[in-house]
């Protein structure tokens, strides 16, 4: 999505969010190699407590396997503090786990690149590490050990900027975008109407 600043990007990308509202399930960790990957996330995998159970009931089987959270569909939002780094594992040496990168954690919902082409690393960097990924669904994460893994690559991607798109990257990353949507500009008299629309809906 690309547009002038303040024309609705990032809403309408929440609003896409909202389309499908069915939870799903989010393992806590996974494991490969011997290598412990924490994928579950509080700050963007909102849990779904259970139905309390009837008080005459005599079953306390759990009504899924408890090494998955049922939950919200994630919503994650980066920006111009993105890194090439934040899209790999990151490895606590305390610990001794690894903490999934935003795309893991953002499967089976949407993840948000906002101000694309203002973040630390170059576009050209962001766009060549998303080539493999649309294009085959699946995604290859580095240990810092040198193995790899490979991992589902299922999550609804959206790149959005105020820039020209033939400026961010080459012709074969674009026609890997199926969708190019164009925010312009409100006329005086559609503003004047969004303007009127909001203001009945807050009573003002």
């Amino acid at each position: 999505m690309y547009g002038q600043p303040g024309n609705g990007k990032t809403y309408l990308a929440e609003a896409l969010f909202r389309v499908d509202s069915l939870p799903i399930y989010v393992p806590y960790a996974i494991e490969c190699q011997g290598m412990i990957i924490k994928v579950f996330d509080p700050v963007y995998h909102h849990k779904i407590e259970p139905v309390e159970e009837s008080a005459t009931s005599v079953s306390f089987d759990a009504p899924h396997d408890g090494r998955w959270v049922r939950c919200r569909r994630p919503f994650i939002v980066t920006g111009g503090e993105l890194s090439i780094g934040m899209l790999d594992l990151g490895y606590n040496a305390i610990t001794k786990v690894y903490d999934a990168p935003f795309q893991l954690k953002a499967n089976n919902g949407i993840y948000l690149i906002d101000d694309f082409g203002r973040q630390k690393t170059s576009p050209a960097e962001v766009l060549n590490r998303w080539i493999v990924p649309m294009d085959r669904r699946v995604d290859y994460l580095s240990f810092n050990t040198g193995g790899k893994m490979e991992v589902p690559f299922e999550t609804f991607l959206i790149f959005s900027t105020n820039l020209q798109p033939e400026s961010l990257g080459d012709e074969a990353f674009l026609r890997r975008i199926q969708y190019k949507m164009f925010l312009r500009n409100p006329l005086r008299e559609e503003f004047v109407e969004i303007f009127r629309s909001f203001c009945a809906s807050q009573s003002v």
